[in-house]
């Protein structure tokens, strides 16, 4: 039997496996790995309406994954066991599939035409509120398409937004866009919004939209408590850190134009103080080797020293 926990407000980096246009409706094996620093991943689909099964499979023994299935786009807040689901959460399963360890998960029913996404977890970290374990699954599905369907509109990422941090100041720029006509006419991007989330050490800490959440609805985003002050236009958003120390900072950037919609992170950086432990670690480390390395030599030069000795006459 497995022992639920408190829930923990966490927020992972997100991997997303995506594709555009028309997909295969029973999908080939997709290999998801998990482990404590990407504990999840995103495989978006889309449906022509009707039955459809979704079935993650362990690899090993010991293996334990968790299916949860949302409309549209994920949360970029990852929803834990007994939390409050989002408006858009459709199902979640973790051991209905049987399978080698009896704990593979599957969800089967019947849908709507439209987009959805298939979040695959570990058990460890959706209902222990633990760090994820490292496994890896096999997810596989039918009556459901790769990617997502342009039903209209849509917006495509040309080149991610970036990061920067200075003196405790991170700002994040939003990245560069095309927007597709009716889903293929490509046109200079007019973004009508960005969203920027802020995490700080994996956690969602600020979360500003350029308007006031008109073109994007809250729901998609987390709901956080004492949310981080700051500053988000259509240029770049930016937050004063003073007083934090040893963090790592990432954006994610949702932006929208017309209906069309796409999200991103950006790359990760360092204040001063984690970059001088991750040098302190790694020197460390090397001191360690060599000091290994010379005990090795040493012991090897008496060995043969008493090797030469025996061969005297």
């Amino acid at each position: 039997m497995k022992f639920r926990s408190s829930t923990l407000k966490r927020v992972a980096v997100l991997a997303l496996i995506t594709g555009f246009g028309m997909g295969s409706a029973n999908a080939d094996e997709i290999t998801i790995n998990v482990n404590p620093e990407n504990p999840y991943t995103d495989v978006e689909v889309y449906s022509s309406g009707g039955a459809y099964e979704i079935l993650v499979r362990a690899t090993e023994e010991d293996g334990d994954p968790v299916v949860q299935f949302y409309s549209d786009l994920a949360p970029s807040q990852f929803y834990f066991d007994n939390d409050d689901q989002p408006s858009n959460f459709i199902d979640e399963n973790d051991d209905g599939g049987g399978g080698i360890s009896g704990r593979d998960s599957l969800l089967q029913d019947t849908l709507d035409a439209g987009n959805y996404t298939i979040r695959v977890a570990s058990y460890d970290f959706w209902g222990d509120d633990e760090e994820s374990e490292t496994a890896t699954y096999t997810l596989t599905y039918t009556g459901l398409n790769s990617g997502r369907k342009s039903t209209g509109n849509s917006l495509r990422l040309d080149k991610a937004g970036t990061i920067t941090e200075k003196s405790n100041v991170v700002s994040c720029t939003p990245g560069t866009y095309t927007f597709l006509n009716g889903g293929s006419t490509a046109e200079t991007a007019n973004i009508q919004s960005f969203v920027y989330t802020l995490l700080v050490n994996g956690k969602a800490v600020s979360t500003l939209s350029t308007d006031g959440f008109k073109s994007v609805p809250a729901h998609l985003f987390p709901t956080i408590a004492g949310n981080m002050a700051g500053t988000a236009t259509l240029t770049g958003a930016t937050w004063d850190l003073k007083g934090m120390s040893n963090y790592s900072a990432t954006c994610q950037v949702y932006a929208v134009q017309s209906s069309g919609n796409t999200q991103s992170l950006t790359n990760t950086v360092y204040d001063s103080v984690a970059i001088a432990e991750a040098n302190a670690k790694a020197q460390a480390w090397e001191d360690q080797r060599s000091s290994a390395t010379a005990a090795n030599f040493t012991k090897d030069m008496r060995e043969m020293r008493k090797r030469l000795a025996a061969r005297q006459p």
